[in-house]
């Protein structure tokens, strides 16, 4: 039991992690983000959806605020059911176009961790016994 949430606080951290350390550096260079991801738009066919083209800009912004939530825990089943769902598309989208197999992979692992997560909530949950100790 130890082992189980052990390895469940750890997933939810490098995941919060990875999504705050990644928002941060497109916040940073956000001027870079945004010219890239207009390229990208232009180019690819995959994505012609006008919602897209409205959130992409404000998503390194949403992406630190997931992972915010995500490490402290707040609204965790509806937080860890959209990270897993944004973490499936991405993964999706990568191996759909032209991205390099090392990114495509890692995001499939990350999503399947999600969802790993995701499952795992629900079966911890239903103990009435489960404490961190």
């Amino acid at each position: 039991m130890r082992f189980e949430v052990l390895s469940h606080i750890v997933i939810k951290f490098a995941i919060g992690l990875f999504m705050l350390a990644q928002s941060i550096y497109h916040i940073v260079i956000y001027d870079s983000y945004i010219s890239k991801l207009e390229v990208y738009l232009k180019s690819t066919e995959v994505l012609d959806n006008t919602l897209f083209y409205l959130t992409a800009p404000l998503f390194p912004f949403i992406e630190f605020a997931l992972g915010l939530m995500l490490m402290l825990e707040i609204y965790y089943r509806e937080i860890i059911m959209i990270v897993a769902c944004i973490f499936c598309s991405i993964t999706l989208i990568y191996f759909y176009t032209d991205f390099p197999i090392s990114r495509s992979l890692m995001m499939l692992l990350v999503s399947l961790l999600s969802i790993w997560l995701f499952v795992n909530r629900f079966y911890i949950n239903k103990r009435k016994n489960f404490s961190y100790l």
